[in-house]
Parts: structure tokens; C-alpha cells; sequence
């Protein structure tokens, strides 16, 4: 249909069936890998779901009429192929450009371990911890994205003010700015793959333990109401079904640009 992601919440509420929405097509392979392997491998469950799933589940696959893809590439080693299986990854943390792991080499900032029997590597507690964690599936990656692009221009913006307002004052008082704003980029791809990952994993993407740290859910869907909760703690949705028109003059319209989406984070 012409608005089909108002479907969401009815295919998330269906037991046994894995809903994955890529945001790539990286993650448009994993999701395809996922259906094949159903039929192919024996399925293990890393922790208790109720109910039980079924070891072969019917994946229902949600592509997009727009074009997919990431304005910027991820910092982070882990595929958008690797990471539908685990049903959600980060795709791009919080910390530098500068420190992106090359091909064959290891990053100062991250650490991983590889668990037998798992798909990709967990993260270690050395990586720096994010301020804000914005979440999102499909084409809202790719906005929460240049969201962040938008946030972190702010950030420093505001601490080239501040530090100009500190002209003639002792240095040490201009070196009491604050830090730029950490923002860590989440896709997940299929809520039920990712509740059936171990609470190690599901805490290393969200940082759900930490209570200074605020994760947003980015869905341009009226899905209010239908589980964001689970995985963030505030969220920013459509009030309505969505309009008929040009893409950009609807995403004006419904406030789902990365202007208006930085301004509610």
C-alpha cells in the first residue's frame, strides 16, 4: 500500500513472526539470511521468550518505496548483515571519525570479545559511554543520522559561544566548557531477534542500565503505544496516519525532518 508502515504494530503483536524492517541493503541480505537459515540450520534461543518460539518462523520482510542507505558510514565494525541477526546494532557510536577501526586493525576506543556460538562480538565497557542514544528502523537510520549531525553541530556552536564569553577571564575558566554531546545511532531491524539476545548484548547496544543516558525511538509511524517502551525511554512518532504528497513536503509537514527531529531530542 501507499502508507504501508501504519501496518507495524499488528505485525510486531503476532507471535512467532520475525517483522524486520532493514535499513540497508546490507540488511536487506541478513534479512533474507534469516529467512533461508530457518529452513537450513538448527535455531537456538539465547534466553527464555514467552512464548516459546517456534523453530521455524514464517519473516516478514518491510521494504521501502524511498531509497535506503546511510548518509555517512558507521564507525563501528559490526554489518548491518551481521547485525539483523542479533536485531539490533549500533551503526555508528559516539565516538571520532578519527578512531574508526581500518580493515585488518583494532580502534583505541573499542574492545571486543567473541562468545562461541555467537554471530558477532560483544562490546566491552571501555568504549566511551554516549549522552544520547537515538534509535530507529528502515529510513528513520538514516534520519536519526544526519539528527546527529544536526546535534553535534549545535553542541559546538554552543561551546564556541561559551568559550567566547570567557574572553579576558583567567584561562581556567575557558577550559571549563563542556564536553561536545555524545550520540550513539542504533538500527534495529527486528524487535523479536533482538529480545532473544542475551541481556549482555541487549545492554551493550542500549546502555538501558544507565539512567543519565537517554535513548529516543524515531519511528515515522503512529505507533504510540505499541512497545517502544521496551527499548527507549522517550519516543518521537506520528500523532496520525501519514499524508498524501511529495515525500519532503509530508516530512515538513509531519515534523519528521532532522531539523525538527534535533529540536525534540
Amino acid at each position: 500500500t501507499h502508507q504501508p508502515v501504519e501496518v507495524l504494530p499488528q505485525l510486531r503483536a503476532m507471535p512467532n513472526l520475525l517483522v524486520i524492517r532493514p535499513a540497508t541493503v546490507e540488511e536487506v541480505v541478513g534479512a533474507f539470511q534469516v529467512f533461508a537459515e530457518m529452513y537450513t540450520e538448527a535455531q537456538f534461543i539465547s534466553q527464555y521468550i514467552d512464548p516459546k518460539p517456534l523453530v521455524r518462523r514464517p519473516v516478514f520482510v518491510m521494504t521501502s518505496r524511498g531509497e535506503l542507505g546511510l548518509p555517512y558510514r558507521g564507525n563501528t565494525p559490526i554489518t548491518g548483515q551481521e547485525g539483523v541477526w542479533r536485531g539490533a546494532y549500533v551503526v555508528h557510536d559516539c565516538c571520532d571519525d578519527s578512531s574508526r577501526p581500518m580493515p585488518g586493525s583494532a580502534s583505541p576506543l573499542l574492545t571486543y570479545r567473541r562468545d562461541p556460538g555467537t554471530r558477532t562480538p560483544h562490546q566491552q565497557s571501555s568504549r566511551p559511554l554516549p549522552d544520547i542514544v537515538l534509535i530507529g528502523s528502515g529510513q528513520d537510520v538514516a534520519l536519526v543520522m544526519k539528527t546527529k549531525e544536526i546535534l553535534l553541530q549545535w553542541s559546538q556552536t554552543f561551546n564556541d559561544r561559551l568559550r567566547a564569553s570567557f574572553t579576558g577571564f583567567p584561562a581556567s575558566c575557558a577550559n571549563a566548557t563542556p564536553a561536545l554531546i555524545k550520540v550513539r545511532i542504533v538500527s534495529m531491524p527486528c524487535w523479536e531477534l533482538f529480545d532473544e539476545q542475551d541481556q549482555d548484548y541487549q545492554e551493550s547496544v542500549l546502555c538501558s542500565n544507565y539512567r543519565e543516558i537517554i535513548r529516543i525511538y524515531v519511528e515515522k509511524a503512529a505507533t504510540k503505544n505499541t512497545g517502544h517502551d521496551r527499548y527507549a525511554d522517550l519516543s518521537v512518532l506520528m500523532p496520525s496516519y501519514g499524508l498524501s504528497g511529495k515525500a519532503a513536503d509530508v516530512e515538513k509537514k509531519l515534523e519528521f525532518t532532522p531539523e525538527y527531529v534535533a529540536a525534540k531530542v
